[in-house]
């Protein structure tokens, strides 16, 4: 502001005009645009060694399944198994519905149904291989005995939305046991599925 002296006891105050500047408006960091960091993610996450399931459950009666490298050990007291599946699933509203399944860790030698549990085919209990041996369990979910290591079968107790994935926690009820020699497991890494030697018990 500037004031202009006048007569004894009177004064008159006027805006000051503002400074020119040749400096651009600043922004706060919340109206920066924001980089897409998806490309880069997508990448650092290939780089990123992951254990491979076949999800198996029951649509109506029907046995369905897919494969997922997002399986991972939540709890131990209580046992407690969580998955992250995509959102876009097909097999998603099925294991929503039924509330159960198999969690099938790979067998090292089981790539081929890694693959056909990651297509998109009606029957996925089918690969290029030829059918896929399915078991059944006493609470009538689908399972793998000769290509899995394990089959965890869980109960579902808690979903939470997780971009354009659903989170799923569940309850393991129960472990089947294969009865192959369990020696390699499968893994996935680089976009590329790969058999694991496991150490050997001491």
């Amino acid at each position: 502001m500037t004031t202009l002296a006048l007569a004894p006891g009177h004064a008159v105050t006027t805006p000051m005009a503002p400074a020119l500047t040749s400096e651009p408006p600043r922004t706060t960091p919340s109206e920066q645009p924001a980089p897409d960091v998806r490309p880069a993610y997508r990448e650092a996450m290939s780089t990123l060694a992951g254990g491979v399931c076949v999800i198996t459950t029951d649509d109506d009666g029907t046995p369905t399944g897919l494969t997922v490298t997002t399986g991972f050990s939540v709890s131990m007291d209580p046992p407690i198994f969580g998955v992250c599946v995509a959102n876009s699933s097909r097999t998603l509203p099925a294991l929503l519905a039924r509330g159960a399944f198999v969690a099938n860790v790979l067998d090292g030698d089981a790539a081929h149904v890694a693959t056909s549990f990651a297509s998109r085919s009606p029957d996925k209990f089918v690969s290029a291989a030829g059918p896929i041996a399915r078991g059944t369990t006493e609470s009538g979910l689908p399972w793998l005995p000769q290509d899995s290591l394990r089959g965890v079968e869980c109960e579902i107790t808690q979903t939470i939305p997780a971009g354009d994935h659903t989170l799923i926690l569940a309850a393991v009820r129960t472990v089947h046991a294969s009865p192959g020699d369990g020696s390699h497991g499968l893994g996935y890494l680089a976009r590329t599925f790969h058999p694991l030697a496991l150490a050997p018990a001491v």
